[in-house]
């Protein structure tokens, strides 16, 4: 994982729509709109420090990479000319930057300076910094390595790293052949629309926009997107969740999340009896010390707390003495003595006015170096109980006295002391839960599978901001293949990494090339290592020789993740709500990530594209360079009406859960049949958990249910680093495969990409796309070595 640099975390929505757009809306409200727009309607002016910053550099020093090639030059100059190289760049984007161009924008009369700065930016194209994505190339042809144009690079998949490999392969000037299993591209950026109704069942958020490439294509493709908001409401059993209660049960999540850091990074507890901790371990010890350890120094306490009752109104102030002692004294609180140490006022939050109606508040959770702060404000965390324990919630009734003596005949009478229903209710606990489900559809991963060391050490700096494209990925993935270049993709190509051979008894397409970068998803990857194969599985993957040991474990170690979606369209904007998602608390703890979020979308323009799902995600192939070079992106058709549609996630625990359904209902060999009588099930129920909190709502028009655990081509939506896994995985993963050669050095020919290989930016698309440029990069350099 990245080193920790802001230690600032915020919670990450993984996939939601965007707000309509209001004709109507005031100027003010226009301009509170515009300020939510991943790219602002005028282009901002980069300085020579924010360039450096979009390009995930150091304004002021040198990366490891550039000293290798930099290091008899002169630091200050370097940095200067290469600053002022990302600037011109970032400006404009969507024109290639080329010598004359920088010798045009830079007034360098210095010839060596010159001379610098076009080395420079030969360094900054070769790793992806400059020229890449949709730009227009007006380098000449004889520019190239000509020898370039003789090799061919077989790329493995057509998803975002794929397609950022492929293009800048021939940015470079290589033959690239790309073969793709499905009948689409885009892999899991898979947005469509079909009657009318947009279904997007794969991701279609930017995460993050400071550094992210995605920000800067689409700049270049004229494309916006509209920042996801974390104030929505909460319901339960088609209720709202009282808000006091709300706010204690998301201040507890809260002390609890930095329970784990203060483990994790204070303590170095990352293991118990040789086993690696989880925070679902932590949960449940958390819970089990908060109950058995309160009270049993509740029985010892008891008798002087119960002297109080007869004077309660005089002894309120010795009785909350008491109770600070009682928590002062216990061994959890003791082990964990931040705890007493952690100040936030809660008090004036919860003081929420009879009449406030705004139910919907920011759940946004942030961390940062304060969680060990002990400076803060002060108020005692038996004070933040005060407000939610049960024993403590009874002296504001009036039948005080015959509560607090049942309460005495439990403490006194009982040998195990049920203290659950003293802290936590049943409700309190589906509360609870439904936090712990927002951290599973953060994570995208069950939290009882997830290591806890890894959990802290994350910098999650790629979710600061969630920006939501209103049409998903489609256009841009529709332009990074056909758009200003000439991609050869083979579509519904399966694709066997072996030994070319024809075999005798099969029609096969033989592709011959110098190298492969395999972009083959991280559960597909996990597919191909197994020993065994499974005749019914539809897409077995073989590596022929067999991938190195230490690359298996690596692919072992990481776990797969998977957020589903339950997608159903409407004919009208039922919700009347200015919120753009609600959470739902489930009712246990094994479905606790069953419809957690419920994402709304209305149509945001008059237009849409085609309505077929094949027509959106191809394109007629082209080789003809000039022809595609000025193509513009497919016009959409104007529409007569357009469908709302509400999006609901699955997430953690439940997607097993569904799959254990789905086994009972697997009675025969019909297992379409079976998933479809499965999907019925599912939208049935989520269908009905919206008219449990919808008065009025219509008989929904269309549904889609998404199994991407159970699709060939992907098996998951993104990897995680889970209990097994090793701090290197990541990078093993995307280390280039070498054969022996009679030359007597290893040349690499496998080469890997994909979210699973980006150690900074995992999970994401704008780590997929990186770890493209990456593998292009570290192809370019094996056939064509960069010399400066």
């Amino acid at each position: 994982m990245a080193k920790r640099k802001k230690n600032t975390i915020k919670y990450r929505f993984d996939d939601c729509q965007s707000d309509s757009v209001d004709n109507e809306t005031n100027d003010m409200n226009s301009e509170e709109s515009k300020k939510d727009l991943l790219i602002p309607s005028s282009y901002e002016e980069f300085t020579n420090k924010r360039a450096a910053k979009e390009s995930r550099l150091k304004y002021n020093r040198l990366t490891e990479i550039e000293e290798n090639y930099f290091e008899n030059e002169d630091h200050k100059t370097y940095l200067n000319l290469r600053n002022a190289i990302l600037r011109i760049w970032h400006n404009k984007p969507s024109l290639g930057l080329t010598a004359e161009i920088i010798r045009a924008k830079i007034k360098i009369t210095d010839k060596k300076k010159l001379e610098l700065a076009e080395k420079i930016l030969k360094f900054l194209e070769r790793y992806g910094y400059v020229n890449f994505g949709v730009f227009e190339n007006t380098l000449p042809n004889e520019c190239v390595n000509v020898k370039n144009r003789e090799r061919t690079i077989i790329v493995i998949g057509a998803g975002a790293s794929g397609l950022a490999a492929a293009r800048q392969l021939i940015y470079f000037g290589f033959n690239v052949i790309v073969l793709e299993a499905s009948k689409r591209i885009g892999g899991r950026c898979y947005a469509f629309y079909k009657n009318e109704i947009f279904f997007d069942p794969g991701n279609i958020l930017v995460n993050g926009i400071k550094g992210n490439p995605i920000r800067t294509v689409m700049k270049q493709l004229g494309l916006n997107a509209k920042q996801l908001k974390s104030k929505h409401k909460l319901y339960m059993d088609g209720e709202l969740v009282d808000k006091k209660k709300d706010l204690v049960m998301h201040k507890i999540f809260l002390i609890f999340l930095r329970t784990l850091y203060f483990l994790a990074i204070e303590n170095q507890i990352t293991e118990f009896n040789n086993q690696t901790l989880s925070p679902e371990n932590i949960f449940d010890i958390f819970i089990y010390f908060l109950e058995t350890a309160a009270t049993t120094k509740a029985k010892e306490n008891c008798n002087k707390m119960l002297r109080l009752e007869e004077n309660l109104g005089e002894n309120l102030k010795p009785l909350m003495e008491q109770f600070e002692y009682f928590f002062r004294n216990i061994e959890f609180f003791r082990t964990i003595k931040y705890m007493n140490s952690i100040r936030s006022n809660i008090q004036d939050q919860t003081n929420v006015a009879d009449d406030d109606d705004d139910d919907d508040f920011d759940r946004t959770i942030i961390f940062d170096h304060t969680i060990l702060n002990y400076t803060k404000n002060s108020c005692s965390f038996a004070s933040i109980l005060k407000s939610h324990m049960a024993f403590l919630e009874c002296i504001i009734f009036n039948d005080i006295h015959k509560k607090i003596s049942m309460k005495k005949n439990d403490l006194l009478n009982s040998d195990k002391f049920k203290g659950c229903s003293e802290f936590f209710s049943l409700e309190d606990m589906r509360i609870f839960e439904w936090y712990f489900g927002t951290l599973e559809f953060f994570l995208g991963s069950p939290l009882s599978d997830y290591s806890l060391e890894k959990f802290s050490n994350d910098d999650f700096n790629h979710s600061n901001e969630q920006y939501i494209l209103p049409d998903g990925y489609m256009n841009f993935m529709q332009a990074m293949y056909s758009q200003c270049c000439s991609m050869k993709i083979f579509k519904r190509m399966r694709v066997e990494v072996i030994a070319i051979k024809q075999n005798d008894n099969s029609e096969t397409i033989t592709f011959k090339g110098d190298a492969i970068i395999c972009t083959l998803p991280l559960g597909v990857l996990k597919k191909a290592i197994q020993n065994e194969k499974d005749p019914e599985f539809g897409n077995n993957i073989v590596f022929e020789p067999p991938l190195p040991q230490r690359k298996k474990q690596a692919i072992e170690n990481l776990g797969i993740g998977t957020v589903n979606k339950v997608i159903l369209g409407f004919e009208d904007d039922f919700w009347q709500s200015k919120d753009q998602f609600f959470g739902n608390v489930a009712m246990s703890r094994e479905c606790r990530g069953e419809f957690l979020m419920s994402f709304f979308n209305s149509p945001v323009t008059k237009n849409n594209d085609t309505d077929d799902t094949n027509k959106t995600t191809t394109t007629t192939i082209s080789t003809d360079s000039k022809m595609n070079k000025n193509k513009k992106l497919p016009q959409p058709k104007q529409k007569p009406k357009q469908m709302y549609s509400v999006t609901s996630v699955l997430c953690g625990q439940s997607i097993e859960t569904i799959n254990q359904m789905n086994d009972l209902l697997n009675d025969n060999n019909d297992t379409n049949n079976n998933n479809n009588n499965e999907d019925v099930i599912i939208v049935s129920k989520c269908y009905s958990g919206l008219k449990e909190i919808f008065e009025n709502i219509p008989q929904y028009t269309g549904a889609l249910v998404t199994h991407w655990e159970r699709e060939p081509f992907y098996l998951g939506t993104h990897s995680y680093q889970s209990i097994r896994s090793k701090s290197n995985d990541y990078e093993i993963i995307a280390e280039p495969i070498s054969i022996n050669s009679n030359h007597h050095h290893q040349i690499p020919r496998l080469f890997f990409a994909g979210e699973h290989t980006s150690i900074e930016y995992p999970a994401t698309v704008h780590g997929a796309f990186l770890s493209g440029l990456r593998a292009a990069t570290e192809v370019a350099n094996c056939f064509d070595p960069l010399i400066l």
